[in-house]
């Protein structure tokens, strides 16, 4: 575990990561802050690849090490009380950077994407390595006639990331909301 449970009920048991209701519970209140002072806001969907073959061939204990492995890379990348992360589902976590731009976020995600790939983790006498692939997200502005929420934010990064693995995995995509029509508004132009 990276960390303590502060609250068992929003917390993943094995990573320490928040879990999904608190992402759910969290992220839509982080953009409404961000939007209400016209401040950017930012996600990241990372995914371990080929995660299943580490399962297969390794066991699950060793796919726990590196979850876990993987969650020390982000929790070590974020600044403490604003930026956070949740683990989505199986393999994947969402990673929430309130007051920054997506072309910031990318470098943040491809900053994560090469600790990954310079980490080995130990598992029973073996080094196991990983990549990770991951969709950026976000607006550098956007006001509330805008449309944007969690759903929309969460759609675009995850298109992002399906587009990273199409595209070879191990790599990082991004999509600006202002950008792809998403936001019709003039968020940050």
């Amino acid at each position: 575990r990276l960390r303590p449970a502060v609250n068992k009920d929003n917390d993943d048991g094995l990573t320490g990561a928040y879990n999904r209701r608190y992402i759910h519970e969290q992220l839509p209140k982080d953009i409404e802050r961000c939007v209400r002072n016209g401040l950017p806001l930012s996600i990241i969907v990372g995914d371990i690849d080929f995660f299943k073959n580490v399962n297969d061939m390794f066991g699950h204990l060793a796919g726990d090490r590196v979850l876990v492995a993987f969650c020390g890379v982000i929790e070590g990348s974020l600044r403490k009380g604003l930026e956070w992360f949740g683990r989505f589902g199986g393999e994947e976590f969402i990673i929430v950077l309130p007051e920054t731009t997506p072309a910031v976020a990318a470098v943040i995600a491809e900053r994560i994407r090469g600790r990954c790939m310079e980490l080995e983790t130990d598992f029973e006498n073996r080094k196991l390595r990983f990549s990770a692939s991951f969709g950026v997200s976000g607006f550098a502005k956007a006001s509330f006639s805008d449309g944007v929420n969690a759903e929309v934010l969460f759609r675009s990064a995850d298109s992002a990331l399906y587009a990273a693995k199409r595209g070879g995995r191990n790599r990082v995509e991004s999509c600006d909301l202002a950008d792809s029509g998403e936001i019709i508004a003039n968020a940050g132009r």
